[in-house]
C-alpha cells in the first residue's frame, strides 16, 4: 500500500494519509466546497484538494513495479458529470495525466498512462448505469506489468490491456480529489475511503 485516505477523521482541515508509508501525502480540504459526513467527505461544489508538490512516492513505487490498483469508495451526486469529472487523479494536468479515476456521466472511467499510450491515459469504463446518483460504488481499478487491466465495479469485474512501461509517467504530477491538480475537471459527491497499492490486487482480494 503506497496511499491510503480513510476519510474517518470527520473533523479538522485535512486528509491524513494512513498508508504507514512515509513520505505521508496528506491533503487541505476546502471548507467552502467540502463538509465532512459520517465516514467520509461530501464535496460539494469544484474544489481543489491534493498534495502541495509532485507525489513522488507514487511515481517511485509505480515505476519500479509497472503495476498499480487504484481503490474507492465513492458516491456521485448526479449522473451528468462530465469531462471526465476527476475523482481521483494523479496527475501534472489534463493533458499530462499518470493515472486516474473519473466519472462521465452514468459510466466511471479509468486512465492509465504507458509508453504506449501518450500523455493523456489509456482510457477504460464501467457499464453504463453504473455512475447513479446516489448510489455508493466500490471501485477497484488494476493495471499489471503484462499490460492486463482491470476494472472492478462492486466485485464484478470486466479486463482489458493497456501494453507497455510507466516510464513514461510525469515526475512533475500530484494527486488530487475530486479535481485535476490544474483544476478544470470537478467532481462532487461522497468520497468514503482511497488507496493506491504498487501492485495488482487478485481477485479474491
Amino acid at each position: 500500500m503506497i496511499l491510503l485516505y480513510t476519510l474517518d477523521e470527520n473533523r479538522g482541515s485535512a486528509l491524513a494519509d494512513s498508508s504507514g508509508l512515509e513520505p505521508r501525502l496528506d491533503l487541505a480540504l476546502d471548507p467552502n466546497a467540502t463538509s465532512w459526513i459520517t465516514g467520509g467527505v461530501q464535496v460539494r461544489a469544484p474544489s481543489q484538494v491534493n498534495t502541495p508538490g509532485p507525489a513522488r512516492k507514487l511515481y517511485d513505487a509505480c515505476r519500479k513495479t509497472n503495476s498499480l490498483s487504484l481503490e474507492a469508495w465513492v458516491k456521485p451526486a448526479n449522473a451528468v458529470q462530465d469531462g471526465p469529472a476527476r475523482i481521483v487523479a494523479y496527475s501534472k494536468d489534463a493533458a499530462n495525466c499518470n493515472f486516474a479515476l473519473g466519472q462521465v456521466k452514468d459510466r466511471y472511467q479509468f486512465l492509465v498512462r504507458t509508453t504506449q499510450s501518450g500523455p493523456a491515459g489509456a482510457p477504460f469504463y464501467s457499464p453504463a448505469g453504473a455512475a447513479g446518483p446516489g448510489v455508493l460504488a466500490h471501485l477497484v481499478c488494476t493495471r499489471e506489468l503484462s499490460g492486463e487491466v482491470s476494472f472492478y465495479l462492486n466485485g464484478q469485474g470486466a479486463s482489458g490491456k493497456a501494453d507497455g512501461l510507466f516510464s513514461s509517467w510525469d515526475a512533475a504530477g500530484r494527486l488530487g480529489l475530486a479535481n485535476e491538480p490544474g483544476l478544470g475537471k470537478p467532481w462532487v459527491g461522497e468520497i468514503h475511503l482511497v488507496a493506491v497499492y504498487d501492485r495488482v490486487l487478485s481477485s479474491s482480494e
